[in-house]
């Protein structure tokens, strides 16, 4: 699609030929030349076809026009058995279609919004149930299928040749509309956030409004390149602010194949924490430049802990992959199944070591609410929800007026034992200040280390938050669904 004529063989040939002989050896070495190996000449016109082998992007109209079928509009279903109307169902968000067979990949966040099942409606009105294939949590993927003929699939993009500046059209069916198209660019790639530490994001300017929640988003060829997923929004609530986020393709597209195989997604676990290094650490270390995560502790029992990885190690690739910051190392196990064997290089006092390890299991994603179970499939009878054993009660912190803003609780003897604690710690159960919602802390949080100092009980807790100066930058340790996350708050001025 887009692509200009390329010139023959032969043509190409007598090109190559042309630019060596006068451009690159000038008269006195034509001669020389005139001997050129076929085989070399022929090599030279392969390369010079491949140069225009893509062309130029088509029109924006024409494009629009050509991609606007994959695109499908989704709604929840009214009540009962999802309707082949969609007029009394509520527009959630976007999807597009991955696979003709009726495979619809969106963003779990939509379809986790309607319990009683979706409607998805294509480009041509007629709207289909929707069967729940899967839902991955971690990151924020969901997979639909519906029964529908002449469905037109995506194409997807190589992400290797995805290049910062490249034009980017998102393409939406938010609130019940047709179609909503907005263009921008590519503003920057591997953008992380603490809260999705397995997504290296796409940010983009094209606008993302909240009906673009599970739309593709498109290269000037028309390819996918990504999943439309959040938006960036200013203080006063407004959206559309020029900073959205995307889900790479890639990404997304092994989650999906995953949850159509096995319908849930199996990721491998390592057992570390890690923090990145600073300047004065990587020039000690030898580094030419700052990369790496170094080892802050190595869970027991883990992979990392029976294959000899120590605290203090500096590690900077796994299976050749780098890891330039401690940022990188969940969305890297996010790549690999478990059961891998991965070599692990680093830098163990001074010295370059590699280790062979053998990848192990994360634990599950918990479902996005914590009131019901589990998504079923739409249109099949869920079993209740099994009652929880009784939970002792545990009083929250009295330290009121703590500067984090948050309240926490103690955990139990029962709750140490059946949580992956890398070490005691406490659990958030309010987050009430707009500095502890700014970096990141959320409900059910284990807090594992304030200041670089642990808070295994709320008395501990209590003593080092007590301890912070007015207006300074805290570190703060958590652990989210079995994995560490380094956050930082910055703690508002006291006011008297």
């Amino acid at each position: 699609m887009g692509s200009t004529q390329t010139a023959p063989a032969a043509d190409n040939a007598a090109m190559a030929h042309s630019f060596l002989s006068t451009r690159l050896g000038g008269p006195q070495l034509r001669r020389p030349l005139r001997v050129l190996p076929r085989a070399l000449a022929l090599f030279l016109a392969i390369v010079l076809a491949a140069c225009g082998r893509e062309g130029s992007p088509p029109a924006l109209p024409d494009l629009v026009v050509t991609l606007t079928p994959s695109v499908v509009n989704i709604s929840a279903a009214a009540s009962g058995d999802a309707p082949r109307t969609s007029r009394q169902a509520s527009s959630l968000g976007s999807g597009f279609v991955w696979q003709a067979d009726g495979h619809i990949v969106t963003n779990a966040h939509v379809v986790n919004q309607a319990p009683q099942g979706v409607v998805v409606k294509l480009q041509n009105r007629h709207s289909y149930a929707a069967r729940l294939v899967g839902i991955d949590e971690a990151t924020d993927l969901a997979v639909l299928k519906i029964d529908a003929p002449e469905l037109v699939a995506v194409q997807i993009a190589d992400l290797s040749t995805l290049r910062v500046g490249m034009s980017l059209v998102a393409i939406a069916a938010p609130y019940g509309f047709e179609h909503m198209v907005t263009t921008g660019i590519l503003s920057a790639k591997a953008r992380s956030f603490a809260a999705d530490p397995y997504v290296p994001y796409l940010q983009t300017d094209a606008a993302i409004h909240p009906g673009h929640s599970g739309g593709p988003l498109f290269d000037a060829f028309g390819r996918v390149v990504g999943v439309s997923t959040q938006m960036l929004t200013d203080p006063r609530g407004a959206a559309g602010t020029g900073v959205g986020f995307a889900i790479p393709i890639d990404l997304a597209l092994r989650v999906a194949e995953q949850l159509r195989d096995d319908g849930r997604v199996r990721r491998a676990w390592l057992g570390l924490v890690v923090e990145g290094l600073d300047a004065p650490s990587a020039t000690a270390l030898g580094l030419d430049t700052v990369r790496g995560a170094r080892i802050l502790e190595v869970t027991p029992d883990s992979p990392a802990a029976e294959s000899g990885l120590r605290a203090g190690d500096v590690v900077l690739r796994i299976n050749g992959r780098p890891l330039n910051d401690s940022r990188d190392l969940p969305p890297l196990m996010g790549q690999f199944s478990p059961g891998t064997m991965a070599d692990v290089e680093l830098i163990r006092e001074g010295r370059s070591v590699q280790i062979r390890v053998e990848l192990g299991e994360a634990e599950p994603e918990p479902s996005a609410s914590r009131n019901r179970p589990p998504p079923a499939p739409w249109g099949a009878p869920s079993s209740p929800p099994a009652t929880p054993p009784p939970v002792a009660s545990r009083p929250a912190t009295g330290l009121r007026d703590n500067p984090l803003g948050i309240r926490v609780e103690s955990l139990d003897a029962q709750q140490r034992n059946s949580i992956p604690l890398l070490r005691g710690g406490v659990r958030i159960v309010r987050v009430d200040s707009e500095a502890a919602v700014r970096a990141g802390l959320r409900v059910d949080d284990l807090l594992l280390q304030v200041n670089g100092q642990s808070v295994n009980s709320l008395e501990r807790f209590d003593e080092v938050v007590g301890r912070l100066a007015p207006e300074a930058s805290v570190p703060l340790l958590v652990q989210r669904r079995g994995a560490p996350l380094f956050l930082t708050l910055d703690l508002p001025r006291r006011t008297p």
